[in-house]
């Protein structure tokens, strides 16, 4: 059983029958309908037996009263339209003077005998208005709106027409002078976002909230004209009355501002497909030019790879850039303080507009969440390319160079081990500088250097070894050629002295000379 929803008043104003538009009702007049069977003939009537060639004109001047209701920037736009309106208007008033005429001719009996159509008369009915009455109460509501709704008075359409020419086109930001500049770093993408959007607030403020006083303020006899003599109600209806600009005002704010983010979404959305590229990798992998340059680097000390900023710096500071919108345009006065500040002494109030709970807010932060997470997929893999240099970029070739310097080797050996990094180093030299992944411009110079520096250091700690192997057998080396040197200088004193002398000679080419070209052999 269904619960009542109304309470027996409420539902019986409910169950009140409203009869067709057709049917007259207690105050409202309408024209007698012929029955269904006859309208074919009344329309035939109507339209052929009624030359328009009869009727006057539509007058210019209406023509023109009702052009001038449309906004200037419309009518030079779209001039065909407006023709085409002119049109129908015409035909649509040579149709309802046809009407009227033969519908007074109906209004003789004898005129429907002859004619054969037949108006039966309709007794109008209630509508409601017999059980309830609402006659007054919309006599009520319509003195009220007359007094305090003030979105119809001239000031409105003067503030609404210079918008629509002056400010409605204009976004915060400009894409097209980003585009120009792009790629950008993330500290460069903010800062010039930032000073756009409080270029335009300053343009705002410093243009269009004097414009609109102006409007006001020329309008200012016809606005204290409408207002009452009490001074209590006069100031109330007043306050209405801006309040009513501030709406109006407000709404076009928030217009500018979700035109804005919806244009940055729509940037940022040009890279939902991401950057999930196969190699092998080529400077430009996407169609569209990156948005964002980051950086990847190498840290020794988590002996990994990473870029910069990361993903979630990144998106923080994208979703902040939609916040910048609204706060931006947040302290952009109402026409209050520059109408009645100095002799009133009000509170300065701000114009309205978008808020960080609205919808389209959460929803651009969202997009933006979702393109990031996209275009990541890529930089893990782009990641794997260099792979091959995991020992230069973790300790592990520390460690292994640590381990070889341990030991003794020929110079031969220490050469091939110097060699080998100094190759890597130039493997890595020979790396792409920069790869456009999606929305990111990915910069290799910094991860190069990196690995390139970790290269040569580990060539230079076998260098040093080397070098200081070798300082230690030029000393041996010295050492040895003095004793050789002390004894041949020697003066034999008898001939056993002088063929003993002989013999250390010969033996010099296989003893300490040899030993000295194994030692000194590459």
């Amino acid at each position: 059983m269904n619960s009542q929803v109304h309470d027996l008043e409420t539902q019986a104003v409910l169950d009140a029958k409203f009869p067709p538009a057709t049917v007259p009702t207690i105050g409202l007049e309408r024209p007698a309908t012929p029955p269904s069977p006859e309208r074919p003939r009344y329309y035939r009537l109507m339209e052929q037996c009624i030359d328009p060639l009869m009727i006057a004109p539509l007058d210019t001047q209406h023509i023109e009263n009702a052009s001038r209701l449309v906004p200037e920037v419309v009518r030079h736009q779209y001039k065909g339209v407006l023709k085409y309106l002119e049109k129908e208007i015409d035909a649509d008033y040579v149709r309802a003077v046809q009407k009227s005429i033969l519908d007074y001719i109906l209004l003789d009996p004898q005129e429907q005998t002859r004619l054969g159509i037949h108006l039966p008369q309709m007794l109008p009915q209630s509508a409601g208005r017999t059980e309830f009455a609402w006659h007054e109460s919309v006599l009520e509501a319509r003195y009220f709106l007359s007094d305090w709704l003030f979105i119809t008075h001239p000031v409105m359409m003067e503030l609404h027409q210079l918008w629509i020419q002056r400010y409605s086109s204009l976004r915060l930001f400009s894409i097209a002078e980003i585009k120009e500049q792009l790629p950008l770093t993330l500290a460069s993408f903010v800062h010039e976002f930032h000073k756009q959007c409080n270029t335009m607030a300053t343009t705002l403020q410093s243009e269009w909230i004097p414009q609109c006083v102006e409007i006001i303020d020329s309008h200012r006899e016809d606005i204290e004209a409408i207002m009452p003599e009490d001074k209590d109600i006069r100031i109330i209806q007043m306050g209405h009355f801006l309040d009513s600009v501030a709406a109006l005002m407000s709404t076009q704010l928030r217009q500018m501002v979700m035109n804005s983010i919806e244009d940055f979404s729509a940037m940022i959305l040009l890279y939902k497909s991401g950057n999930d590229y196969k190699p092998p990798y080529k400077p430009n992998m996407s169609k569209i030019s990156p948005l964002i340059i980051i950086f990847m680097k190498g840290n020794i000390d988590l002996q990994t790879l990473q870029f910069s900023p990361d993903m979630s710096d990144l998106t923080s500071a994208l979703c902040e850039l939609i916040d910048t919108f609204y706060v931006s345009v947040s302290n952009i006065p109402r026409v209050d303080a520059s109408l009645f500040m100095e002799e009133e002494a009000l509170s300065i109030r701000y114009v309205e507009t978008v808020k960080a709970w609205d919808s389209i807010v959460a929803s651009a932060k969202e997009s933006v969440r979702n393109v990031v997470a996209a275009n990541s997929l890529g930089l893990g893999r782009f990641s794997s390319e260099y792979k091959t240099f995991e020992n230069i970029y973790t300790r592990k070739a520390d460690r292994f160079v640590g381990l070889f310097l341990d030991s003794d080797h020929t110079l031969s050996r220490y050469k091939t081990e110097i060699d080998k990094y100094k190759a890597i180093a130039v493997a890595v030299a020979s790396r792409l500088v920069s790869v456009a992944l999606g929305l990111f411009l990915v910069d290799t110079k910094p991860l190069c250097e990196f690995l390139t520096d970790r290269a040569n250091a580990l060539a230079n700690r076998v260098i040093a070894k080397v070098a200081s192997k070798s300082r230690q057998l030029n000393r041996e080396i010295c050492s040895q050629f003095e004793t050789v040197a002390a004894k041949l200088s020697e003066q034999p004193d008898s001939i056993h002295g002088l063929v003993e002398l002989l013999d250390y000679n010969h033996g010099l080419h296989h003893g300490i000379i040899e030993d000295l070209r194994v030692s000194l052999s590459l």
